[in-house]
Parts: structure tokens; C-alpha cells; sequence
């Protein structure tokens, strides 16, 4: 993928990349590599507030072949690219109060590529934020039927339209949902796990139990215990 001053790459955590040669002596790329906690600590308090974003990273957690291995920005604005630059200053640094600063850091320049992500998606890409948005906001009672009234489309093509741009089902996609809204109250409530079952629309607890672990690799329990 050719790069040009100013490009940004949000890669899946799975995809495969390397740099090669450039071509001036005065290129300089960043390839920051995050771990997953400190990610979630920087991401997650706008995607509890904001349903759109948190659709936004459900849709590009998704790993399979049909969906892409990197999201592009074709170029950052002065905001970004200051901040940046502050947040490679107080890695390489390491004063103190840096790790604050650089997860202060982290979520100023996530706010500002959601901010710039949403104001230049493509209406495909509109009508699919739309629709995860639809389904966070309603993913204790939505239906492929309830979401095909409110959109008016046919269920049949609005099953393909999700396939097509995210690579799973209607049913699997709010079953993400439903985990990433529990890992958000996990994280900033103090709710009882029992109570987030029932918020999320979930009526076995061994099922949700099950996905839960299945999906984030840790207990309900053990998960706000290591990520809070």
C-alpha cells in the first residue's frame, strides 16, 4: 500500500504488515502498536457514550476475510498529527505521570479520528453505521423484522446488506453487540453481573456466561477485574 504524508491506518489487531524501503531520507512512519488494555482504557469511555462509535469498533473487530484488515484515513489535521507528536515525545521520555498523560493522550487522537471517520463516510458505509447504531441503541428486543420496518427494506436484502458489509450474520452481530454493551457496563457501572444480563437482553446467564468467554477469553467476573 503506497503512503503518502498525512496517511493513517487503523489495522485489525490479526492483520499482517511491514514497512518497506521509502524512498527519502527524511520519511518518517509511525507504526505504534498498542496493547489490548491500554486500548480498551483509552477507547472505551467515548464508546460508552456514543453508540455510533462503539458500532463503529464493533464493526472492525470483526475477524474474518470479508472484512478489511486496516481502516484508511487519507490524511490527519493539525489537531492529530500535535498529538501524535506528543504522545511519541512522553513514550520515548518517560517522566513522570507519563502513562497518564499518553492514555489522556490516546483518547484525545481516537476521539478526533472517530470525529473524522464519521464526517467522511461513504453512504454505504452511512446506512451500515446507521443500522449498528440502530442495533445498539434497541439490542435487547431488536429483530430482523423490527429493523427492516424501521429502515424499510425487506429483511431478505437487509440480511444480505449486513453480510456483505461486515461479514456476519444478523444474528451473530447483535450477539457482539449485545457482549461489547456488557463489557461497557462491566467496566463503568458498578451494576451486578446478574443485572447486566438483563440489561443486555439475555435471559440464560450460562449462556451469556458462555459467549461471553468465548468472545473476550476471560469470565464476566475476571474481566472487569482486570480491565477496570
Amino acid at each position: 500500500i503506497p503512503l503518502e504524508e498525512g496517511n493513517l491506518y487503523i489495522m485489525n489487531p490479526n492483520a499482517v504488515h511491514y514497512f518497506r524501503e521509502y524512498s527519502e531520507a527524511t520519511d518518517l512512519i509511525l507504526n505504534i502498536v498498542l496493547p489490548k488494555n491500554l486500548f480498551q482504557k483509552s477507547i472505551f469511555r467515548i464508546l460508552l457514550n456514543d453508540p455510533v462509535l462503539n458500532a463503529f469498533f464493533i464493526r472492525y473487530r470483526i475477524e474474518n476475510e470479508a472484512q478489511p484488515s486496516f481502516l484508511y484515513l487519507p490524511s490527519l489535521d493539525i489537531d492529530i498529527n500535535q498529538l501524535l507528536e506528543l504522545l511519541v515525545k512522553e513514550y520515548l521520555n518517560k517522566k513522570e505521570y507519563s502513562q497518564v498523560i499518553i492514555e489522556a493522550l490516546l483518547t484525545l487522537i481516537f476521539s478526533f479520528l472517530l470525529r473524522s471517520y464519521k464526517s467522511s463516510s461513504k453512504p454505504g458505509n452511512s446506512l451500515m453505521a446507521d443500522i449498528l447504531d440502530y442495533i445498539y441503541l434497541n439490542h435487547k428486543t431488536v429483530t430482523m423484522q423490527s429493523l427492516s420496518d424501521h429502515f424499510n427494506y425487506h429483511p431478505k436484502y437487509l440480511s444480505a446488506f449486513i453480510h456483505k458489509q461486515t461479514g456476519q450474520t444478523f444474528r451473530d452481530l447483535t450477539v457482539r453487540i449485545k457482549l461489547q454493551s456488557s463489557a461497557n457496563y462491566l467496566l463503568y457501572t458498578n451494576d451486578s453481573i446478574e443485572q447486566i444480563v438483563e440489561l443486555v437482553g439475555y435471559k440464560d446467564k450460562s449462556s451469556f456466561y458462555s459467549m461471553f468467554k468465548k468472545e473476550y477469553g476471560v469470565s464476566p467476573s475476571e474481566y472487569r477485574k482486570q480491565y477496570r
